[in-house]
């Protein structure tokens, strides 16, 4: 990181700090009036990085609760295995035709 990006980070974070203190050098030392006074900004990058934040966090949290409701166990199961229960051991005969079955 260079230093003037460093240094710049660093204005930004005391911004608040900063402005106060020149307000009060305003009004106290130079007799000025407290609506003519204007403050350090901050830039509207942080503000992008700030919202893009919130909007990475609230993807990845959305993203993690539907993987977490796609890997829970279901609390159902199954007895057997066959497709429809029923009280017959042997499989049903295919029919071809009316009258004629087929595999006697």
């Amino acid at each position: 990181m260079s230093p003037q990006l460093g240094r710049r980070v660093r204005d930004l974070g005391h911004a608040a700090a900063k402005n106060k203190g020149a307000l009060d050098y305003h009004t106290r030392v130079l007799n000025k009036p407290a609506y003519s006074f204007r403050p350090i900004a901050t830039t509207t990058g942080l503000d992008f990085v700030a919202f893009g934040g919130l909007a990475f966090g609230l993807l990845g949290m959305t993203a993690g609760l539907v993987r977490m409701r796609n890997e829970k166990k279901s609390p159902f199961y199954r007895v057997g295995t066959a497709r429809a229960s029923s009280s017959r051991s042997r499989p049903r005969r295919r029919r071809t035709s009316p009258g004629r079955a087929v595999g006697r």
